[in-house]
């Protein structure tokens, strides 16, 4: 139960990692504030999660702090935190951090009990709003930006467990099919030097991001970016070594045409990866299944994969989908 009075210690070590200099917000090798205010922070956050009912937790909203002593590497802080008042759902500390020669900061820390599940469900509607201003079926805007930057950093494990299914061999040339941030092409682009990599995708602001993300490798003439859509590539026949398209496949305008014209522009043994998140026999969550639905996202069991792929002209169809999880990646040589 909470309770004025609750007090809690906890202590760090100076080290180069934790200084003004390591953390970058300073030029001398001193305990910096940023490193003080997350112990503060963290030592009143402890202090209480015993005495919260279940399902609840604290969250920062105010910490007003004095630094008023440097500390050199080596020695140890030690920060004490004391509950002092509770109004409601606010929650008021006293923290004071020393080392073992004397004070080294001083602050008020206030912090609120929250639901946990209610809190998240909140703050995740800011991102589903910014998905659904910027339309992942065809980004546009500042909002489409915003979301693409986002799906650069949550689709990097995705995209590097499906990579993990293909061979690049120096001189190959991949094509990356929906491009959207340009991650992919950036990652392949860095880990293999030797191979070339062009990228379409039929939204301006992906197109444009793309490029801006992959600019240093376009200007070295080794990575190629344009506007065109997946049912009209605009190469000749036999051009690329790979083909690959990474959470794209849901939104193709004709899935039957794009894989026919991904055949193509495949060399005669080329590859196509299609890597997604979800798949249509997967144990999918009321939530994911909503967004399938709301986004009119293309989303094929494992079986229809197979069965469209090889109705297209793709053989030695390769089906991976990730044990405990919903990822599928589907490979088809031609």
């Amino acid at each position: 139960m909470l309770k004025v009075g609750i007090t809690n210690c906890r202590e760090t070590d100076v080290t180069d990692e934790n200084t003004a200099v390591g953390c970058g917000s300073g030029g001398l090798p001193v305990f910096s504030t940023p490193r003080m205010v997350e112990l503060m922070e963290a030592t009143c956050y402890e202090s209480v999660l015993d005495d919260l009912e279940e399902g609840q937790g604290t969250v920062g909203t105010s910490l007003n702090v004095q630094h008023v002593s440097a500390v050199p590497v080596g020695l140890t802080v030690t920060c004490r935190s004391e509950l002092v008042e509770i109004d409601g759902r606010k929650l008021t500390f006293q923290v004071e951090v020393r080392d073992e020669t004397g004070i080294v900061g001083t602050g008020i820390h206030e912090r609120f009990v929250i639901n946990n599940e209610k809190f998240m469900d909140k703050t995740n509607s800011k991102r589903n709003r910014i998905t659904e201003l910027g339309n992942p079926s065809h980004p546009q805007g500042s909002a489409g930006k915003q979301m693409l930057k986002r799906m650069n950093r949550s689709h990097y494990e995705l995209t590097g467990w499906g990579l993990d299914h293909l061979t690049f061999e120096p001189g190959d040339h991949i094509l990356d099919v929906g491009c959207g941030g340009g991650q992919t092409l950036y990652r392949l682009a860095e880990t293999y030097p030797e191979i070339t990599l062009d990228g379409i995708d039929y939204s301006d602001v992906s197109v444009e991001l793309s490029r801006e993300t992959n600019e240093s490798f376009i200007s070295s003439g080794r990575t190629f970016i344009q506007k065109a859509s997946v049912d009209e590539l605009p190469y000749e026949d036999d051009f690329f070594d790979k083909v690959i398209t990474v959470e794209s496949f849901y939104f193709w305008p004709d899935h039957d045409k794009g894989l026919r014209e991904i055949l193509r522009v495949l060399k005669p043994g080329g590859k196509l990866l299609i890597i997604c998140e979800v798949y249509g026999d997967a144990p999918l969550s009321p939530r994911e299944r909503e967004n399938i639905q709301k986004y009119t996202m293309f989303n094929p069991t494992r079986a229809e994969y197979r069965e469209m792929m090889e109705r297209n002209g793709f053989h030695k169809v390769e089906i991976h989908v990730r044990e405990n999880d919903k990822c599928i990646c589907v490979i088809g040589s031609k």
